[in-house]
């Protein structure tokens, strides 16, 4: 009874998954060039609902689970702009992705673990002290491809002690250039604070972080 239970459960996550993979694709195409409120909301909401099914993941399994966050040099075009949930194997690769990459909104990207710097901002802007510190330190291997990682355990505390994971708009830069985009508007970053207990705040504003 209590593993029929269980397993109808994982799969009632699983849809849950995939719906989320298919709003946030329809949710990138649905914007328009200078909805950049409304896509970084729709950032926030995302992180919100990918959050609550990575501690759902790992409170089911028994195992710790993780947000991954896409560091992919070979998909310049995910890095930093794409989400997934991925859960501690028992034996074999440490980490196990177990649902699809979720794209953040168009023109949306998290912040890196420090600050950005030099070629990936705007010359003159300022993002001193907006790093998304929630994130591990060191990328971690997901089957081939790499990730920075917020781990949580089956109690649904965070390993490492929570801290943020902060958004920004970005814009594309030519092919040739030394980063595949650029961060823009500091003083118009949102994003979500997570506790060491897993609970996740909104932020609406630059001096929330």
């Amino acid at each position: 009874m209590n593993s029929r239970c269980r397993a109808f459960t994982l799969v009632e996550l699983m849809v849950v998954l995939a719906l989320l993979v298919a709003l946030a694709g329809g949710a990138g195409l649905a914007l328009k060039p200078g909805d950049d409120l409304l896509a970084l909301q729709g950032g926030q909401t995302l992180l919100i609902q990918s959050l609550a099914l990575v501690r759902a993941q790992a409170a089911l399994s028994g195992r710790n689970a993780s947000l991954a966050v896409s560091l992919d040099s070979a998909r310049p075009d995910q890095s930093m702009r794409a989400l997934a949930v991925a859960v501690r194997n028992p034996s074999g690769p440490a980490w196990q992705r177990v649902s699809a990459w979720m794209p953040l909104p168009v023109g949306i990207a998290l912040l890196p673990v420090s600050a950005p710097s030099g070629p990936w901002i705007e010359p003159g802007s300022d993002w001193s002290g907006l790093t998304s510190s929630a994130l591990s330190a060191q990328p971690t291997l997901i089957g081939p491809e790499s990730a920075l990682l917020l781990e949580f355990t089956p109690r649904g505390t965070v390993v490492g002690g929570g801290g943020n994971l902060i958004l920004a708009t970005h814009r594309r830069v030519p092919p040739e250039s030394a980063t595949a985009f650029i961060y823009t508007a500091p003083d118009a970053v949102r994003g979500v604070s997570v506790s060491a207990y897993g609970v996740a705040e909104w932020i609406h504003e630059r001096t929330g972080f």
